[in-house]
Formats: C-alpha cells, sequence, structure tokens
C-alpha cells in the first residue's frame, strides 16, 4: 500500500486543491470519495486502508475552503463552486482510471447527488454511494432564520456564523470525538453563503433526484442529530434508477464510517459489497 499527496487547481486555475491517493499494486477498483463540512479528506485514512486490504483504491480531496485546500474557510459563492471542485478531482484521478464509485459524507452527500444530477463527467460513473448525505438539518431552520440569511449573504458573504455542530453528535466513539475536537484542519463556523446555498440545493437535490441514473447505495444512521434521516429517505425514494439500495442504521450517529465497533466494521462491510457487486 502506498499514499500520495497531490496538488492540483480547479477547473478556473484559481483555487489549489490537496488531494490524496491511497493505492495498491492489485486495485479491482476505485473510489472517489467527497468529504464532508468543516473536515478534510485525511479523517478517511482508516477507511482507505480498509478498501485498499480489500484491492480497492482511494481517492479523497479537500473541498475549497477545507483542510490543506486554499480559500476562505467555509466560504463558497455558489453551490456550483464545489462542484467544480469534484469535475476537477474526477480530472486529476482520470490520469489513473477512466471508471470510478464516487461516494460522498454529509455535505459530500449533497454535493454528490447534485453533481451526478446536473454534471456529465468525462469518466464512467460505476455507482454511487451515500452516507448521512446532508440534505435537511436535523432540526429545521425557522423562517425568520433563513430569511435573514438570505438578506446577509448578499452584501456579506463570508460572515462567520456559528456552525451550531456538537461534536457529541457525530459518534458513539469517544476517541472520534476528541480527535475531531482537536484536529486543527476541523474549523468551527459556516458563513452566511455557504448557508444560504445549502439550504436552496437541499430542496433540488430532492426535486430532481431522478435525474440520477447510476446505481445507488443510500446509508444513514437512524440516530443522526446532524442532518435529517427522513430527508434523506426522501430523497431515496424519489430516486427512479432501479438499481437502488437504502440501509439504515438504528442507533448510529452522523459520522457511521467512524461509529463504535463492532458497528463501524460492518458499514465498511456494506460499503464493500456494494462495491464488490458492481465491479
Amino acid at each position: 500500500m502506498s499514499t500520495n499527496h497531490v496538488d492540483f487547481l480547479s477547473l478556473d486555475n484559481k483555487t489549489n486543491l490537496k488531494g490524496t491517493f491511497w493505492e495498491v499494486s492489485n486495485a479491482k477498483g476505485w473510489v472517489l470519495w467527497i468529504h464532508g463540512f468543516a473536515e478534510h479528506r485525511l479523517r478517511y485514512d482508516e477507511f482507505a486502508n480498509y478498501l485498499n486490504q480489500n484491492q480497492i483504491n482511494f481517492f479523497c480531496f479537500d473541498l475549497r475552503g477545507h483542510g490543506d485546500s486554499s480559500g476562505k474557510r467555509g466560504l463558497i459563492l455558489d453551490f456550483n463552486d464545489y462542484l467544480d471542485d469534484v469535475d476537477a478531482a474526477i480530472k486529476e484521478l482520470s490520469k489513473k482510471t477512466k471508471e470510478i464509485f464516487l461516494a460522498g459524507h454529509s455535505m459530500g452527500g449533497l454535493i454528490l447527488g447534485r453533481f451526478l444530477e446536473t454534471r456529465n463527467p468525462n469518466i464512467k460513473i460505476k455507482a454511487s454511494i451515500f452516507t448521512c448525505p446532508f440534505m435537511g438539518l436535523a432540526v429545521p431552520v425557522p423562517a425568520w432564520k433563513r430569511k435573514l440569511a438570505e438578506m446577509l449573504a448578499g452584501p456579506f458573504p463570508g460572515l462567520s456564523l456559528p456552525s451550531g455542530l456538537d461534536p457529541k453528535d457525530l459518534s458513539h466513539d469517544e476517541n472520534i470525538v476528541d480527535a475531531y475536537i482537536n484536529d486543527p484542519k476541523v474549523f468551527k463556523n459556516a458563513t452566511a453563503r455557504w448557508f444560504v446555498e445549502c439550504l436552496k440545493n437541499h430542496e433540488l437535490v430532492i426535486q430532481e433526484a431522478k435525474k440520477i441514473q447510476v446505481p445507488t447505495q443510500v446509508m444513514q444512521g437512524l440516530a443522526d442529530k446532524v442532518v435529517q434521516p427522513s430527508k434523506t429517505k426522501e430523497f431515496y425514494d424519489h430516486l427512479t434508477v432501479s438499481d437502488k439500495k437504502w440501509i439504515g442504521y438504528d442507533g448510529l450517529y452522523h459520522e457511521i464510517l467512524n461509529e463504535k465497533q463492532p458497528e463501524r466494521k460492518k458499514v465498511y462491510e456494506d460499503v464493500l459489497t456494494w462495491i464488490k457487486n458492481h465491479l
């Protein structure tokens, strides 16, 4: 197994993006993973190594404003900025393979959904995987708060707002929670424009789910306190692709890939089984 870090540019050549390849020489497939809000690619090292041990290569990159990539933390001016980052990552990965599995966690799942609905990448996507996608907040946003954010997002797009995320809601594993709290690459604030752009795309990703035409597995912790499991299920129900699978995990929190054992192992195995069935 080898780990290689790469630098590449966004499509407009204005944003420096950082990615990491986790590779084995006898791999049978590639996964491109899109991480969640305020986190970064290196939090997936254990999962990447698990896939490598099972002959699957893994590529994850830091979205703009995250991890080691450039940009103000948590700021986008348009949700398409994230989709452009995925396109740039696919372009980088296409140097190694011509077909991939495309996957995303939390906000990465929202990005994945909108990407599959609106883009036609120059690569074959064999199947997709969503883990606890950010398609609705666990606590719905009051109308007044949404209106205020919309008013502020125009003149003050980079205005920082507390994300309101309690790290204890991520996992039952105390070591994972402590590592998240003490991770210098994890940030604690959102921005006004980011908030508004995500809310807008929460509605669109469900409305346009029928446009997704690749095999899709949706995995959701049913005790998730960060995103709304019912919205994830609504998205799944709107998928019209015949090859789709729903897995709900009773009692699991938001980061199902980082839950306590033996539940974590079960989630890993469910991802691997889906990949193997679509190789």
